[in-house]
């Protein structure tokens, strides 16, 4: 999604025509939205009015060449932009911009002199004093003819400009195809980035990415599992072997991985090492997906294939202490809703839950000293997989059953994003920009 404001300052107009204008936040422009300025004596051009904020969020520690979480704003220095694409003749590549003054400031640059094109790339990458990267991404944007398009994002929340979460990279993995795979959006291309043997008993289930570039994934066998680490070149290591069906997991924020289960969640030490948070006894079900809901507790979704016992939903915290936020039959009258991804809404903290069984995509309300709110969010054309919030409010979604990689909107609206090959059930996605 673009926005595009009308500035009513025309010295950055006149800025334009010559290229570049770096401007110091506040600087006393007035906008409106939705309104384009003409680019006197540049009607063959367009031009990019970049909101950048630095948050106080911070960047992971281990396992990112850097001995602890640090601060963001702590970090950056530099801001390197790329708009088009690389190998272009026209790529607009201007000098880096000073990133400066710590405390999470706010900074907005102007780019001129950019040809113009529909749903053109913007890369971005944010920079230490030594050059390494702190936080990059891109987005796609439309550059009109003579005008002046606005957006903004946040440094270090994935996908947080305005043009960014229907577009960008998408790594999922295919459960019965026995894949990693990326998925360009913009282009509806492919790019294999891992596959695991044909005859082999191993099946991907969860996939998240490291700051180093790597994916961690589960892997389902007849007997047992794994989770293993594959680099962004495609080689595989094994992290922790022998493991009783690991289906979701999520970082700790401290280098380990919390991993669900069959029979508990445990953590997992860089070393492989599992330590035990909880464990899971047949009667609670199959333990499915698993996010951190941000206050140090886990969210576990639990299902039954079938309605022998009812499908729940657990809090778990640090201690191992489990709290049912959602029991399906006694609270909604659904013996059988089989929630399989599950994510969190930070705005309100809402679950977003994927009911495989229903094919629906839920809103469940939890507040303490009351029932849950069951809202229905949209039907799913099939079963699905995981989910994954965008920052926009909007949704993305892995249908099974219909071999499909969709966009469920905030209102319930479906775009579907990419399909794949028939039969590879794609399982579970993760945003890498």
């Amino acid at each position: 999604m673009t926005r595009v404001h009308h500035h009513d300052c025309w010295g950055l107009v006149a800025a334009l025509l010559t290229g570049l204008l770096l401007l110091v936040a506040g600087g006393g422009c007035s906008e409106e939205v939705g309104r384009s300025v003409p680019l006197a004596g540049s009607a063959a051009q367009s031009g990019l009015a970049l909101t950048v904020r630095v948050p106080a969020a911070t960047v992971p520690g281990a396992g990112s060449g850097r001995a602890a979480a640090t601060p963001v704003s702590a970090l950056a220095t530099r801001l390197v932009l790329e708009i088009g694409e690389s190998s272009a003749p026209d790529v607009v590549r201007p000098p880096p911009f000073p990133l400066t003054g710590g405390g999470g400031p706010t900074y907005s640059f102007t780019v001129g002199n950019i040809p113009p094109g529909l749903k053109k790339r913007v890369a971005y990458r944010a920079e230490d004093a030594g050059g390494a990267a702190v936080s990059s991404g891109l987005f796609f944007l439309d550059f009109l003819p003579g005008q002046l398009t606005s957006n903004d994002f946040d440094l270090g929340v994935p996908g947080k400009g305005t043009g960014g979460p229907a577009q960008g990279r998408l790594v999922v993995t295919e459960s019965t195809g026995k894949r990693l795979v990326e998925i360009d959006v913009a282009t509806g291309t492919l790019t294999p980035i891992y596959t695991w043997p044909p005859t082999g008993n191993e099946f991907p289930h969860s996939v998240a990415a490291e700051p180093s570039g790597s994916f961690v994934v589960t892997e389902i066998g007849l007997t047992s599992g794994n989770l293993v680490r594959i680099s962004a070149g495609g080689t595989l290591t094994p992290m922790s072997t022998g493991m009783p069906t690991p289906r979701g997991l999520v970082a700790d924020g401290s280098g380990n991985w919390v991993v669900a289960l069959e029979t508990a969640l445990v953590t997992v030490l860089p070393d492989g090492t599992r330590t035990l948070i909880t464990p899971f006894s047949p009667s609670e079900g199959h333990p499915v997906a698993v996010v951190a809901d941000g206050g140090g507790s886990y969210i576990v979704t639990m299902q039954f294939l079938g309605n022998a016992l009812p499908d729940r939903i657990y809090r778990i915290d640090a201690a191992g202490t489990k709290t049912t936020l959602v029991d399906y039959a006694a609270d909604f009258g659904i013996p059988d809703a089989d929630p399989m991804g599950v994510a969190i809404d930070p705005s309100n903290g809402d679950l977003i839950v994927g009911e495989a069984a229903l094919r629906q995509l839920s809103r469940i309300r939890c507040v303490a000293g009351n029932p849950p709110q069951r809202t229905v969010i949209a039907n799913l054309a099939g079963n699905n997989g995981e989910i994954l919030r965008d920052p926009d409010g909007n949704f993305v979604v892995v249908e099974m059953g219909t071999d499909k990689l969709v966009r469920i909107t905030s209102s319930g609206g479906r775009q579907e994003l990419f399909a794949f090959t028939a039969g590879a059930s794609p399982l579970s996605v993760i945003r890498v920009n």
